[in-house]
């Protein structure tokens, strides 16, 4: 388990988990999914991905899929008082942000 900071780019690896404060992030999980057109043909691929987060005996499970199919490309994430900017993504590894919003 690697210890991070918050508002710092950081990589969290398939399988691995992360801990930020009392924040935990764990790659649970990729699938790899494409697409076809009426001919069988191969028109497109992306990755479908989930994370889980936890914070004490709270957890959730969020599902994104690859950021090259979302129109602004990026994606965010907000859970509790936590922001999660998914900047990158493969079958290895995710690279994030996390900002944590001290209310």
């Amino acid at each position: 388990m690697e210890k991070l900071d918050f508002g710092k780019t950081m990589f969290i690896d398939f399988g691995q988990t992360a801990v930020i404060g009392n924040l935990e992030i764990l790659f649970v999980d990729f699938i790899r999914e494409w697409s076809e057109d009426i001919n069988g043909n191969q028109t497109g691929t992306f990755n479908s991905y989930n994370i889980s987060l936890s914070e004490g005996s709270e957890q959730k499970t969020v599902s994104f899929t690859s950021l090259n199919k979302l129109t602004d490309k990026k994606l965010i994430i907000e859970w509790k008082s936590y922001k999660i900017l998914i900047l990158e993504g493969s079958e290895k590894a995710l690279k994030l942000i996390v900002h944590k919003n001290d209310s």
